[in-house]
């Protein structure tokens, strides 16, 4: 079977790829080079398909925004071509199946799949529904859902709860790192990274390596943060310097040891990242995306907290004096959250990528 994958979250779409190549099925994947416009970063989707050796098929295209100005005007002027675009290369590469995982790109690429005819599959990893899942929808054979509470936004005749596929490299101890003795905190801001995240980092990193073993994934950005934080590292001493490790991205090999090792995650509060704090039942402090298609951070957050094993900070209340508090107030009271842990599985189905594969694979035959 020939399948076109394309993903908005792409960390469970990787997971998929892994299970597809078990069954001997052919993956391309369409997408953007780079996440943003005029940004230099690479996207997660095409550092994947190059490590994987799957053709990619780079897709330019319009996004549909719930905000209304000259910029989303421009931008959805853009869609059309977008969907010819997008059905060239089917017409190209020919797919049994397309999966896509949502984002602004899937509107555009079910749009040209059903002008195709063309086979879809829906996976959505988040508790609500983005514009581009509800547009996919409407044409999907199958909707796959990570969250029961996803089932309302779409029709129940085609809707199956699967769960959302978590990235096996975070179950496995690949490659070690040396850390000092002490708590390691982990901070990550996802794949592009989080600006936000690593500014307040550059305020209290001398507060926190005082305390802590600091892991911190900064993305790559416009802002130069790395380069600026790691500027900063080379000027502390060096009984200090090795308490904060600073990466732009954790390989694959790296983040098994990494998430097994951190005593306290601080992340966004993406679909992907709580998935993988709930299944390695980790105590979080989550500062959800202040913007997002309709708070779905901030409902994420809120799950985990009311789970019991995380907390969470909104964009608006976020100071240093917040911040450091609410590190020392988790770390010093961990058995709080560890008590809890156990609820945390309860919202895991562990072989998500096995029943999504089972989805596309019924689909094709049917």
């Amino acid at each position: 079977m020939k399948i076109l994958l394309t993903g908005g979250h792409f960390s469970p779409a990787h997971a998929l790829i892994t299970e597809f190549k078990k069954r001997g099925h052919t993956i391309a994947v369409i997408g953007r080079i780079h996440p943003f416009e005029g940004d230099s970063a690479v996207s997660l989707e095409y550092l994947v398909a190059q490590k994987e050796n799957l053709e990619f098929f780079e897709l330019e295209t319009g996004r549909v925004r719930r905000i209304l100005n000259l910029e989303s005007l421009l931008s959805l002027s853009r869609v059309p071509q977008g969907v010819l675009n997008a059905a060239r290369i089917i017409s190209s590469y020919k797919p049994d199946v397309i999966v896509t995982f949502g984002g602004y790109i899937a509107a555009s690429v079910v749009l040209a799949a059903a002008l195709r005819r063309v086979k879809v599959v829906l996976h959505e990893q988040t508790q609500r529904a983005g514009i581009g899942s509800k547009i996919a929808a409407k044409v999907a054979k199958k909707i796959c859902i990570s969250f029961e509470s996803s089932k309302k936004y779409f029709p129940e005749g085609k809707t199956i709860l699967t769960g959302n596929p978590i990235r096996p490299e975070v179950f496995k101890i690949q490659e070690k790192m040396s850390l000092p003795s002490g708590k390691v905190i982990y901070i990550t801001g996802g794949s592009t990274g989080s600006h936000r995240i690593n500014e307040m980092v550059l305020q209290v990193l001398d507060a926190l390596i005082n305390d802590f073993v600091v892991i911190h994934q900064t993305g790559e950005n416009e802002f130069l943060d790395y380069e600026i934080l790691n500027q900063k590292v080379k000027e502390l001493p060096d009984n200090i310097r090795k308490k904060y490790i600073i990466r732009k991205f954790i390989f694959p090999s790296e983040i098994g040891f990494i998430l097994k090792n951190a005593d306290l995650v601080i992340s966004r509060s993406g679909a992907n990242i709580i998935s993988e704090i709930l299944a390695l039942e980790k105590m979080s402090l989550l500062l959800p995306l202040s913007h997002g298609q309709t708070g779905e951070q901030l409902e994420n957050a809120r799950l985990l907290e009311n789970i019991g094993i995380s907390e969470y900070i909104e964009e608006k209340d976020l100071t240093e004096e917040i911040f450091i508090e609410k590190i020392k107030k988790m770390t010093s009271n961990s058995a709080i959250y560890e008590k809890n842990m156990e609820r945390a599985s309860s919202y895991v189905i562990s072989d998500a990528a096995r029943k999504i594969a089972d989805v596309v694979e019924k689909v094709y035959g049917g």
